[in-house]
């Protein structure tokens, strides 16, 4: 009986061995099978740090918002050859009385001495990445309007190595779009005048944001993609733009539209602010009426 159970456990013993040879403990693929589904030595996590400014101003308004995730091997050239996380999805959430910022699965550093740089980016896209036509920028496309779009980078090189000596990586976004808001005030004159609504006409619609830069200088930034819409812009609430983009807009006051009326960000020159990313810039209407009947609009800074 002896004789035969040690048979049976070195055979199990085996079995279990061939079972390991089949993954590959030295991979860097995230979605290698050992890696993601059984233990391994550091899980890729993150330190999250408050934005200032904008409208999502500190951590607790990054609560529940959706992040998209990109982490690149230093030690790779081409971007298609060098991209281990690419575009995850992360979401900011309460633990523990803190807000924490997590991958939506567990990714495991490489099991070598290879460093990775990381880059985050909101609101989240699913779309696929891509890369620009010289090779040197990984680029994502977001739409214009509702969203405060944010950037962020951890760019020192990390591996299990440096995490141990130094810490996790850690994310501070920055705004990367303006906000405008307008108001309306009506003089005495012009209190019978109903504004219905505000237009921009031939607004940037999709926007490609940088992510990472070969060269360094566009990380962050955004690239209008040269395709236009009329946008429908409700009046005291935030809408988030380009900086430092000439929009023109109408304004339908009884079923008649008036313009083109300039939102003109301004320059050094002029003694105007440009628009600046992660400002709220506030601007209002003042109708009032001509000798004849007709409205007629002014649009000024409301500070």
């Amino acid at each position: 009986m002896r004789r035969l159970l040690f048979i049976y456990v070195s055979l199990l013993v085996t079995l279990i061995v061939a079972g390991c040879s089949e993954f590959d403990m030295n991979s860097t693929d995230p979605n290698n099978d050992w890696q993601v589904g059984m233990e391994s030595p550091m899980p890729i996590e993150f330190d999250l740090y408050p934005t200032t400014r904008g409208v999502i101003n500190g951590k607790d308004q990054m609560s529940g918002k959706d992040f998209g995730v990109f982490a690149l091997n230093c030690s790779e050239d081409d971007f298609n050859e060098s991209i281990y996380l690419n575009n995850v999805k992360a979401t900011c959430s309460e633990q523990s009385g803190d807000i924490r910022f997590g991958l939506s699965d567990v990714y495991y550093y490489p099991l070598d001495s290879d460093k990775l740089n990381f880059y985050s980016y909101h609101p989240y896209s699913g779309q696929t990445h891509k890369v620009s036509e010289d090779g040197s920028k990984v680029l994502v496309s977001l739409n214009l309007g509702a969203d405060d779009i944010l950037y962020s980078k951890a760019d020192k090189g990390y591996n299990v190595e440096t995490v141990l000596n130094y810490g996790k990586p850690g994310f501070s976004f920055q705004h990367v779009t303006s906000g405008l808001k307008f108001a309306v005030e009506k003089t005495s004159e012009a209190s019978d005048f109903t504004v219905q609504k505000l237009t921009f006409h031939n607004a940037p619609v999709v926007v490609d944001l940088c992510i990472v830069d070969n060269n360094g200088n566009d990380e962050g930034t955004l690239t209008w993609q040269k395709r236009t819409r009329t946008l429908n812009v409700e009046f005291d609430k935030v809408i988030f733009v380009m900086p430092n983009f000439d929009y023109q807009c109408y304004v339908t006051i009884n079923d008649v539209a008036y313009g083109p009326i300039a939102v003109n960000p301004g320059e050094v020159s002029d003694g105007l602010d440009a628009h600046k990313p992660g400002y709220i810039y506030k601007y209002k209407f003042i109708i009032d009426k001509d000798i004849n009947g007709y409205p007629t609009i002014m649009l000024a800074k409301d500070n």
